[in-house]
């Protein structure tokens, strides 16, 4: 590739010339990896900081993708490192949204000098431009912020004495002295292990913490709540939205409801217990049965967020019920007006009388949306990690009701998946995210371990929050063993 752009550029071809998507050979080289041809574009003096149409430079593709060396190539080349894109994001900002951390901080020299202790450093890059002593990275942060988060005495001290502005506050209102270790310990929640446990907890989190603006975790053993904590910028005690979580919730409801007899059957129609779904089946599909079970099991063929959920006053079912599976979050909604029909209450009520009140929590409520209940559901940390507590405890319907609502071939439960479930190591997890917040449970209930995670994060990382419950999960499971 690199002798066919030689040979172009020889021929007196554009080295800037841009496509229908405002895109340079540069941009091209950067996003695709192609580390030479980027060397051979720079030397040809190719513009380093043109916007494409959504104002994003090589710099800004190369840290997205993570290229190290590309990105090193174009900063040595001159590119601007504080360069915005549409959204008013840098190449830092963009590789920490990606969790490339180390390209980030490469990206944000000052950072990367304070997180390792590098004072001599500093002092360089703030004696050549004095902005930079209180100058605010993309989350509000000055150097002070950091040095305190990073747990660098001599920097904050180095930082004040040379005139550091102590009472700037960040994106999250927090000022520096709030990263502190002794106000970091009043945002604990509930902590029942010894400190060296604790302290491994705390390890796992810090490591992961960068990737996000807060992680607030509530760790369930032997049946218990044990410990709650906020790590970064929030407060332990808010109530948060679950998104999708509100799905394992509502199925819990149902069991619950089927225990009481005010559901007879999973295989009953919606309709039976809400009539406004009399006549909503579309005609392909008029002599189909419509199901509770087909809701909880995403075997109801209602699309998910990205299509509609009705068409010309008919369900926009995409395939008979019964026949496929297809995950939907308005399936969920429909299922929250089932749950009103028969319990005779509203959903928000429902929550309340279903979740919260039988293992004694208060926090637990529910919105609506979607034209429809069912879809999020809001508690603290506490009080979400009370909730799996009680499924773990069976408080909230026999065992032998919990492990028979599982699907016959064992991929999940009646709203969540699971695993290993004929074995002692069986472990469920649901996971939810409206983009900000991200929100995982997972728990095993034949051991009695459960992690509750929230984070403030884009869906990107979810994967990450995901690993990070796992790893939680196994630090419990390896405590009960010693």
């Amino acid at each position: 590739k690199t002798g066919e752009v030689q040979q172009l550029l020889e021929k007196k071809a554009d080295v800037n010339a841009k496509d229908n998507y405002q895109f340079t050979p540069l941009h091209y080289a950067a996003k695709n990896g192609h580390g030479e041809v980027v060397r051979l574009l720079a030397a040809k003096k190719a513009a380093l900081n043109s916007g494409d149409h959504y104002l994003c430079t090589p710099l800004h593709h190369a840290a997205v993708k993570g290229y190290r060396e590309i990105a090193a190539m174009l900063m040595d080349a001159g590119a601007d490192l504080n360069a915005r894109d549409k959204n008013g994001q840098s190449p830092a900002e963009l590789a920490y949204e990606e969790g490339h951390l180390t390209l980030a901080n490469a990206l944000n020299p000052l950072t990367a000098a304070i997180k390792r202790g590098d004072l001599e450093h500093l002092k360089t890059i703030i004696d050549a431009d004095p902005r930079q002593l209180n100058a605010a990275d993309w989350t509000g942060r000055t150097p002070l912020h950091h040095a305190y988060h990073f747990e660098q005495k001599a920097i904050v001290d180095y930082l004040i004495t040379t005139g550091a502005k102590t009472n700037i506050k960040d994106k999250h209102g927090n000022m520096p002295d709030h990263y502190s270790t002794p106000k970091k310990k009043k945002r604990t929640g509930v902590n029942q292990l010894d400190a060296a446990f604790a302290a491994e907890i705390d390890n796992i989190v810090y490591e992961m913490l960068p990737k996000y603006f807060y992680v607030n975790i509530g760790l369930v053993y032997e049946g218990e709540v044990v410990f709650t904590r906020s790590y970064g910028n929030n407060a332990v005690n808010k109530d948060y939205v679950y998104a999708s979580v509100s799905k394992f919730v509502t199925a819990i409801i149902v069991m619950q409801l089927v225990v009481e007899g005010k559901i007879e059957n999973l295989d009953d129609n919606i309709w039976k217990y809400s009539p406004r779904y009399k006549n909503c089946m579309p005609e392909k599909y008029a002599d189909s049965p419509l199901t509770i079970k087909h809701l909880l099991s995403f075997k109801s063929g209602v699309p998910h967020n990205n299509e509609p959920t009705w068409k010309n006053g008919k369900l926009n079912l995409k395939f008979k019920p019964g026949t496929d599976t297809l995950y939907t979050t308005p399936g969920f909604g429909i299922l929250g007006h089932v749950i009103e029909g028969a319990a005779g209450m509203s959903f928000d009520q429902a929550v309340k009388t279903y979740i919260g009140k039988p293992v004694g929590v208060s926090s637990f409520w529910a919105e609506k949306v979607f034209k429809a209940p069912g879809a999020r559901v809001h508690s603290s940390i506490y009080d979400m990690a009370r909730f799996v507590a009680g499924v773990i405890n069976f408080e909230y319907f026999s065992s032998d009701i919990f492990y028979n609502s599982f699907l016959r071939d064992h991929s999940k439960g009646i709203g969540w998946p699971c695993r290993n479930l004929d074995t002692p190591d069986i472990m469920l997890g649901v996971s939810g995210s409206n983009g900000y917040p991200h929100a995982h449970l997972v728990f095993k209930p034949k051991k009695k371990l459960g992690v509750v995670l929230l984070a403030r994060t884009k869906d990107r990382h979810s994967f990450e929050l995901n690993q990070l419950g796992s790893q939680l999960l196994a630090v419990l499971e390896s405590q009960g063993k010693k």
